[in-house]
């Protein structure tokens, strides 16, 4: 996959840590993965049950996302 054609992730969870109605969306602009990567380790979080972290793009810290509330996540690409 060609990661310049990736726009964003969505993530859609159940989890009462994330506001917007449990819609989270990664891009660019907040992560300093490349989206490709960002997209393997949801992935590869999801499919071996771990928690997910993706760094943050402009501070310190991690958007951690616990796979037992992920409902369903989409690719946005151009």
């Amino acid at each position: 996959m060609n990661e310049d054609i990736i726009k964003a992730i969505i993530i859609t969870t159940t989890c009462p840590n994330f506001k917007d109605g449990g819609i989270l969306v990664i891009n660019k602009e907040t992560t300093k993965l490349p989206l490709e990567q960002a997209l393997t380790r949801i992935e590869n979080g999801l499919e071996s049950n771990t928690r997910i972290r993706l760094p943050h793009k402009d501070y310190k810290g991690y958007t951690i996302i616990f796979p037992q509330f992920v409902v369903s996540y989409d690719v946005h690409m151009e």
